[in-house]
């Protein structure tokens, strides 16, 4: 009977259950964090996108390159798409500031209302809190 003891190896239905119910619950904690920091990210990503459309339109509009905002967004939501770029020319001929997105990952739009310009960014499901110039 000691013989058998002694030859014993391997790990008990209890024990296995136990490391699957701690495997378990970690899992449940790190998914939807991980998930919540890959969301952020993508928000980040497309409000720099934004971000980067609006300083371009400051600068021509700073240059005195549009007397009517509007032609600024309007450049910005009809751009040169060339392969996966999508590239607005904003400003006069002469002065011309370009900025350029994926067009694979972002859709960017652009707003005049009352003065205000507004951009946003999409990433899927993901989408820009707008980023607000004032003119």
């Amino acid at each position: 009977m000691t013989k058998l003891l002694k030859n014993k190896k391997g790990f008990t239905l209890v024990e296995v259950i136990v490391v699957a119910v701690i495997v378990l619950i970690l899992a449940a904690v790190a998914i939807p964090l991980y998930q919540g920091y890959v969301r952020e990210s993508r928000e980040n990503a497309a409000n720099n996108v934004a971000a980067t459309v609006v300083k371009t339109i400051g600068s021509a509009l700073s240059v005195g390159d549009f007397a009517d905002p509007t032609a600024a967004c309007a450049a910005v939501n009809t751009p040169t798409v060339s392969g996966n770029i999508s590239t607005a020319t904003i400003g006069a001929a002469a002065d011309n500031k370009n900025v350029s997105w994926d067009s694979t990952r972002w859709t960017v739009a652009c707003a005049v209302v009352a003065r205000t310009i507004t951009v946003t960014a999409a990433a899927g499901p993901a989408l820009a809190n707008p980023v607000v110039m004032n003119f």
